[in-house]
């Protein structure tokens, strides 16, 4: 098992965790590029397990130090955070 890909959609500047641990800005790309590295970790015989949770990568706190907060409306998350669900 492996604890990834993270794919949290890097969508806020001042946010001090997620940076290049995303795959992208664009949900689509992120979702693309999510997508294609579990199937190979599980060609791999590796389980995947995507993280983080929705909107992770639009907070302006380090979740290692304290709660976030995301200051989304429910139809923005659906929109963005749970891409392509929510499209």
């Amino acid at each position: 098992m492996n604890f990834a890909p993270v794919v949290d959609i890097n969508n806020n500047p001042s946010n001090p965790v997620i940076g290049f641990r995303s795959f992208g800005e664009d949900k689509r790309d992120v979702a693309r590029k999510g997508l294609v590295y579990m199937k190979g970790l599980h060609h791999e015989g590796i389980f995947a397990v995507a993280k983080h949770f929705p909107g992770h990568g639009n907070t302006d706190a380090d979740s290692h130090l304290t709660l976030p907060v995301i200051r989304q409306t429910a139809e923005q998350i659906d929109s963005t955070n749970f891409f392509p669900s929510g499209s």
